[in-house]
């Protein structure tokens, strides 16, 4: 499935990532000159020992269709049963 299709789904609640910036720096790229010390926490590289690891926690609060229509209020959970479902993943 690609994100550009439809249906698409906004929803609400809370998102964590710890993500790895060791990427942030083109230095870091360069094989042959890398050292430990490029790993060090820096204004580009802020959070060297991110693990990557995400989480979220949330609910649909609307699904919209190619046609334009969307729903979205909580009576329009008995159109769309998704709306209002939960989004758990880690």
């Amino acid at each position: 499935m690609n994100y550009l299709l439809y249906p698409h789904f906004h929803f609400s609640g809370t998102f964590r990532a710890d993500v790895y910036t060791g990427n942030n720096k083109n230095t870091n790229f360069d094989i042959k000159n890398f050292t430990q010390s490029d790993m060090l926490h820096s204004r580009e590289n802020w959070n060297p020992k991110g693990s990557g690891e995400w989480s979220v926690s949330a609910s649909v609060t609307q699904a919209c269709y190619a046609s334009g229509n969307c729903v979205g209020d909580e009576e329009d959970s008995v159109i769309e049963p998704i709306v209002g479902a939960p989004i758990l993943g880690k």
